[in-house]
């Protein structure tokens, strides 16, 4: 009997999934099984996920990835990265083991998936990004305050006004502080709801709020990073504090103030 090798079976649980499921649901399901990228010596001795994301043409994007601590979907995102012009990443984590690797470029639908990373290595993936062909009806960042002023030593309060037109918002509002790595969940102004059977929390649009703290040496506004995406895994334009897009290669770059929508 020949033996039935794992990506034969993430290809067979997929199919049977794929009836089931749509948008992001069917990738939460999907991704549950940990991606797997090539290692190699860190010179630090630190625990490093690096790559390049793409689009499905092989063409750089620039955005940022968010990685979050455990298993895929459960909110624990803990650090985080801003991809550069040649969609290179690579962000710091404390150890090894099981995260999720989240990548978004403006234009794109993101792309989460589960990934084991060794302990003490770089770990590094190739993270290929799908175009956002109904962009119409994609979640929108409003406003954001931070106040005081960000500053060294500075502790400060976060405010952000998240929308989306169907009301399915995922708990990925999210912040990204560039200069340290530090990424996290932003609290709904209200509790969220089920959505459908075997989809996830739906979050209320309103102002969602976050502290942070103290500011390390040389802070100012523009280390703030934030996207918002909802259940369908669409997402807000990539938004750098006070609310200037960072734009993708091969998309049109926003630059106005006032976010989209």
């Amino acid at each position: 009997m020949s033996r039935v090798t794992r990506p034969t079976i993430k290809v067979l649980v997929s199919l049977i999934l794929m009836p089931l499921l749509s948008g992001c649901a069917y990738l939460q399901y999907f991704g549950l099984f940990p991606s797997t990228g090539t290692v190699e010596d860190s010179p630090t001795g630190k625990t490093i996920v690096a790559g390049v994301m793409v689009n499905e043409q092989g063409i750089p994007l620039s955005g940022i990835v968010m990685l979050e601590q455990g298993k895929l979907f459960r909110g624990k995102f803990r650090r985080g990265g801003v991809v550069d012009s040649a969609g290179r990443f690579a962000v710091e984590v404390p150890d090894g083991d099981q995260w999720g690797l989240h990548g978004y470029a403006d234009g794109y639908i993101y792309h989460p998936e589960s990934i084991t990373l060794a302990p003490g290595k770089i770990n590094r993936y190739r993270w290929v990004l799908s175009v956002d062909k109904d962009p119409q009806d994609n979640p929108t960042i409003r406003r954001i305050t931070l106040t005081p002023e960000p500053a060294p030593g500075v502790t400060v309060t976060i405010t952000l006004d998240a929308f989306d037109p169907k009301l399915r918002l995922s708990e990925q509002v999210l912040a990204l502080n560039a200069r340290t790595g530090d990424a996290f969940v932003m609290e709904p102004p209200e509790q969220p709801r089920w959505g459908h059977p075997l989809e996830g929390k739906l979050y209320p649009n309103g102002i969602y709020r976050a502290m942070y703290g103290p500011l390390p040496p040389d802070s100012d506004v523009t280390d703030w990073v934030f996207v918002v995406a909802n259940e369908d895994c669409s997402i807000s334009w990539i938004t750098r504090a006070p609310l200037d897009h960072v734009g993708s290669v091969g998309m049109p770059q926003v630059t106005q103030r006032g976010g989209r929508g």
